[in-house]
Formats: structure tokens, sequence, C-alpha cells
């Protein structure tokens, strides 16, 4: 029975009626039987292909062990560290080995015996701590990081001190240690900058070693700690054993000589490390 009523909606004459529903029906009637059969096989077939490829990821996935994703992490990181590495490799300045002659004059030879009588006691007294007390002859501690050796194996280089430059290298290359008991104290970035890393920067431009770049940059990162400020110039003191940073206790302002003049050190050694 026909609807009358225009205020009325008969949803099912609306449906029956769209001519896209009824071409695509007149359409479907139209093919051959074969022609039927063939389509529902091609839909049943992607179905089955569909459901299998389902089963199998899911299969495969219970296969995986536990710490799957984080292997892949760490291989990522592993993958993204080597990279890194070898970027900072091409980017480093190649440093030539520069060979000093034995004095020649009673001058140069008097300056080097002098050298070689201070270094003695040194060695004899006080022996991998800061300094000597030359009247005590007691060791004293300053840094706690070998100060006296780092600070004057370039000068044992250039005078060709042989086998004392052999023996500061060697304490370098096996005791120098940023996390050492006698390095957890605060002492001054400025100082540690220029005497200690800018000892083992020195001795590097010089012969070209590279234990004394690898020192340089572990020393390097942990003075970074003290530019970790929200206006870029660095805190005044430092415990390097701690990686913490602190301000003077007496004042709240930076010293300007003390940021200008550690940017040598620093800008040196990201030029030559490759690591900017």
């Amino acid at each position: 029975m026909k609807n009358t009523n225009p205020y009325i909606v008969n949803f099912d004459d609306k449906l029956h009626s769209s001519p896209y529903s009824i071409s695509l029906y007149r359409y479907w009637r139209q093919l051959h039987r074969q022609q039927r059969l063939f389509i529902i096989a091609i839909v049943l077939l992607c179905l089955f292909i569909y459901i299998g490829y389902r089963s199998h990821g899911a299969e495969k996935m219970k296969k995986l062990p536990e710490d799957y994703h984080r292997q892949e992490v760490v291989k990522e990181k592993q993958a993204w560290q080597r990279k890194k590495i070898e970027q900072i490799e091409s980017n480093k300045v190649k440093v030539q080995k520069r060979i000093f002659s034995n004095p020649i004059n009673e001058r140069q030879i008097a300056v080097r015996d002098a050298m070689r009588h201070a270094w003695k006691a040194y060695r004899t007294y006080a022996w991998g701590y800061d300094e000597l007390q030359p009247i005590s002859k007691a060791p004293s501690i300053w840094f706690g990081i070998g100060l006296t050796i780092v600070d004057c194996i370039d000068t044992l280089y250039i005078m060709n001190m042989t086998e004392e430059y052999n023996d500061a290298r060697e304490w370098i290359a096996t005791s120098f240690d940023c996390d050492a008991n006698s390095v957890d104290k605060f002492n001054s970035h400025f100082e540690i900058t220029i005497r200690i890393l800018g000892g083992l920067l020195s001795i590097y431009h010089l012969t070209g070693d590279e234990i004394f770049l690898k020192r340089a940059v572990e020393l390097g990162d942990r003075l970074l700690i003290n530019f970790n400020t929200p206006t870029g110039l660095p805190l005044a003191e430092i415990n390097l054993k701690r990686k913490a940073a602190s301000g003077y206790r007496w004042t709240s302002d930076s010293a300007l000589s003390e940021v200008g003049t550690v940017q040598l050190e620093m800008r040196d050694l990201s030029r030559i490390s490759g690591d900017q």
C-alpha cells in the first residue's frame, strides 16, 4: 500500500528506490553465472589471505623475545653512536709531531739541568700529587689530579728530557682519573681549565699522541657541566668527581677574565676533536 501522507517518510522505499543500488543489483543480475562465481571466489581468496597474514603476524610476534624492542633500541643507539664517532673522526684536525733538539749551549744546558733538579725532587717526594712543598718535602693537593705532571709534560718534551717525559706520559695514560677520590671537592673551573686542560692540549699539539687528546676530551666533558646556565656563562667552581657545578660563595657574579680565558681551551678542544 502506497504511503499517501506527505509527512511520513518510508525509508524502505527510499532504500529500494536508490538509483545506485538498483544499477548495482541490475549489473550483478546481468552477469553470467560463471562470472559471479569467479568474483565470489576472488573475494573469498582475498579474505583467506588476509586472515592467514594476520594469524602469521600474530604468531611471529609471539615468538619474538621479550626484550626484542629494547634490543632494537640499543642497536639503533649503537648505530647512531658509530655514526657520531665517524663524523667526529672526519672532522678532527690532524696534528703533526714536532721534534726538538738537545741543548746546544751552556745557558740551555743550565736551564735543562735546573728543570731536571726540580723534577727529580718532585718525582722522589710527591709523585702523582699536585705539587711539592720544597722546604718540608711534603706533597700538596690542590686539584687532586697530578697538576705538576700535566702542567710540565710539554716542557719535558721541548727540553728533550726523554726519560722524564716517558714517566709523565705513563702516569697520564694509566693514573689520570677524573673519578678519583682526591678530586672529590670543589675547585676553580678557571684554574683547572688553563692548567690541566691547557697542559693536555699543549702536549697533544706537540706530539700528536692520541692519549693526550683522549684525556683532554674526558676532562672537557666534565668541564662542560659549568656551562649549563641560563646565560651560557660558566659557573666558577666544579667538583669533577660528582659532576657538580657551583658559583663563588662570596659573589653571584661571574669574573669576565675567567669567562673569556677558558674560551681558548674549550674552543681548541672542540676544533681538534671534531666534536662541536
